[in-house]
């Protein structure tokens, strides 16, 4: 039986990441036009063939974001949730881990509203069911909605993307300052304050003068008695040593 147009479509479309394997898929002006020619049909049914590796299937899903398609947004809501659902695997190793948290943050390459509505329901079942790989996707998930959230000039997700906050890994890496520039565009000092409120210490200087700055332009007067509060208590805190 003679092989199908699509199915040697999606195997050139292996040949060709596969012979770059070690090119990163950084943004479209440094993605090599090899991968800007392979049809958008080819690169989904790669990333859909679980018997392809993994690193690969997840540059088919990345080279996808570059064409700003939004094919794969389905399929990869389905395979995140697929995992999400999974039994705990004791032996993901720390490549496989990286890929599965890059594939949560590209779905902010699509900007649709089934994908903004399933984003929603893929964060808030990490948030409220706490599934043992959430930790994994969380951070992802909550930065890809803000991200579609913007493109798409939706604001319902606001209070989801601050309880998401609490689960970040890590609040020292650049999380923080990421998500509260995401507040800023999506014009929510709330969040901004929020953040600058709950999560900040004094360990985070950056971070802090960051939500300030941000802050300075939405809601001077919060900036303004913020300073004041502080410079107060520096004060008090050298007189009484």
């Amino acid at each position: 039986m003679p092989i199908s147009r699509r199915v040697l479509q999606k195997y050139h479309a292996v040949f060709v990441l596969e012979n770059f394997a070690t090119h990163p898929v950084v943004d479209e002006i440094l993605c090599p036009p090899e991968f800007m020619k392979l049809p958008e049909q080819a690169l989904l049914d790669l990333f859909c063939d679980e018997t392809q590796r993994l690193a690969l299937r997840y540059k088919a899903v990345n080279v996808l974001g570059q064409k700003k398609s939004v094919v794969h947004g389905p399929a990869l809501l389905e395979f995140l949730n697929s995992i999400v659902h999974a039994d705990p695997d004791p032996e993901l190793d720390p490549e496989t881990q990286g890929l599965l948290i890059d594939f949560a943050y590209s779905l902010g390459h699509v900007a649709t509203p089934e994908a903004y509505e399933g984003l929603k329901k893929f964060l808030n079942h990490l948030l409220t069911a706490d599934p043992e790989h959430q930790s994994l996707f969380v951070e992802g998930a909550a930065f890809s909605l803000a991200t579609v959230s913007l493109k798409l000039n939706m604001r319902d997700s606001i209070p989801m993307l601050k309880s998401a906050i609490a689960c970040f890994e890590d609040l020292q890496n650049g999380a923080l300052e990421e998500m509260a520039r995401h507040f800023y565009a999506l014009d929510e000092p709330s969040g901004i304050k929020h953040i600058l409120t709950e999560y900040v210490t004094c360990e985070m200087p950056d971070v802090e003068n960051e939500c300030l700055e941000l802050l300075e332009e939405l809601e001077p007067d919060f900036v303004e008695k913020w300073r004041t509060q502080k410079a107060t208590a520096n004060t008090e805190n050298e007189e009484s040593s």
